[in-house]
């Protein structure tokens, strides 16, 4: 099953996603008013009829066999997530990124992505939908609501694997996508804000409270570098 998001789109999008969903019928389109990724990715989780669930940007892309790979992945020792390296692309170059380089994922390595941010890249998996769902964890409207789920997926899995291949495409620095459009704005105070609110509902804050001043002090130092950087653009 393929869910493709319309979040408001004003461009032709919507011409396109309808010509491939005449094309393949496990596709299925939505179109809806614009509420940023967050609130559009909690919708396709409660939509998704499957078992599992990905997530691909809508500017990136991904191997043929990124799904069969991580399916294959997750099904043995039956574990609740498993997620793959992945290539950063930047113009025409492509830069490896070891997207596991916290295993085996033990509590003193969780510990060591939180403050690290690696915890972040949630479209490099392949999960349980249950996971999300049993555990009741949303993003927020506007950007880098990822950011404002931090380690929460590692936290409540049980059984996580990696597969050591680069299946993923993530394309940086686009003109026109969300993280540059944000440069220059207080964009990361209200996932942050989110963030230790959700570890101090669920009881995390203590536990996780020396992690999560970590990941504060990185992400406002990358905020304030934006921040410099759009004012001069």
């Amino acid at each position: 099953e393929i869910l493709l998001l319309n979040d408001g789109s004003t461009d032709a999008s919507e011409l396109i996603c309808l010509e491939w969903r005449k094309k393949d019928e496990r596709i299925v389109y939505v179109s809806k008013k614009n509420e940023t990724l967050g609130p559009t990715r909690n919708l396709g989780i409660q939509m998704a009829k499957g078992k599992y669930i990905a997530f691909v940007d809508s500017d990136d892309w991904i191997e043929n066999t990124f799904i069969e790979k991580l399916y294959m992945c997750v099904k043995e020792g039956d574990k609740d997530f498993a997620r793959c390296n992945y290539y950063i692309v930047r113009g025409d170059k492509k830069y490896t990124f070891n997207n596991n380089e916290y295993y085996p994922f033990c509590e003193r390595n969780i510990r060591k992505m939180i403050a690290s941010t690696q915890a972040i890249t949630i479209w490099t998996g392949l999960y349980k939908k249950d996971l999300w769902l049993r555990n009741k964890i949303e993003m927020p409207q506007g950007p880098h609501q990822d950011l404002a789920i931090l380690g929460l997926l590692f936290i409540y899995a049980e059984k996580i694997g990696r597969c050591r291949e680069c299946l993923y495409y993530y394309r940086e620095n686009r003109e026109g996508n969300i993280t540059r459009l944000t440069y220059g704005s207080v964009s990361m105070l209200p996932p942050l804000k989110n963030l230790i609110k959700e570890y101090k509902k669920r009881n995390l804050f203590a536990n996780y409270r020396d992690e999560l001043l970590c990941i504060c002090i990185n992400r406002m130092s990358i905020a304030l570098a934006q921040f410099i950087e759009g004012k001069n653009r």
